[in-house]
């Protein structure tokens, strides 16, 4: 994360640049982890439309290529519906690198996903998978949103299993 301000008009303003580019570190984790936390619902659509723009694109390299943010919503439903069944997202950093002009910034992190995938046969069969997302942000309508994800798959290697749910009662953020 680059912390550096190229504005230098004098301490006030050197600070304020600096919390502007923190707060907006801070925000963009929160897009990151909002759209793990999304995936881990199922791509849930009212949670994934508030984190692209409208002429955003999307793609799993391998699984789908999305343009726009109504294709984004329901190819990632379908996605959920179809092919993983179910997840776990653990991401980790992100690194980001804000422009200068702290309204637009290139993201990259890593994610481990414990996951059950569908098949052609339609059977459901637990995967280790791991990989990679860089993104494009940008601020629209005041808020950090991904203007274009690429994901990138590293390792899915299914396992014996099954995975076995823990029984008691567990509550999602708001």
């Amino acid at each position: 994360m680059r912390i550096a301000v190229s504005r230098t008009d004098g301490a006030m303003g050197t600070l304020e640049a600096s919390v502007a580019r923190l707060t907006a570190c801070e925000d963009i984790r929160a897009c990151v982890y909002s759209y793990a936390m999304a995936g881990d619902r199922g791509n849930e659509p009212r949670i994934m439309g508030g984190l692209f723009t409208r002429s955003a694109t999307y793609e799993a390299r391998g699984i789908a290529r999305l343009e726009g943010l109504d294709a984004i919503l329901e190819g990632l439903a379908k996605v959920a519906r179809e092919l993983v069944v179910w997840s776990f997202h653990a991401p980790s950093g992100p690194l980001i690198t804000l422009a200068d002009d702290v309204r637009s910034a290139k993201v990259f992190w890593w994610v481990w996903i414990p996951a059950s995938l569908r098949d052609e046969q339609g059977r459901q069969t637990p995967h280790w998978a791991a990989g990679h997302y860089n993104a494009d942000m940008v601020v629209e309508d005041g808020r950090w949103k991904f203007q274009r994800v690429l994901f990138e798959t590293r390792l899915r290697t299914p396992f014996a299993g099954p995975w076995t749910p823990v029984d008691g009662p567990f509550e999602w953020p708001a």
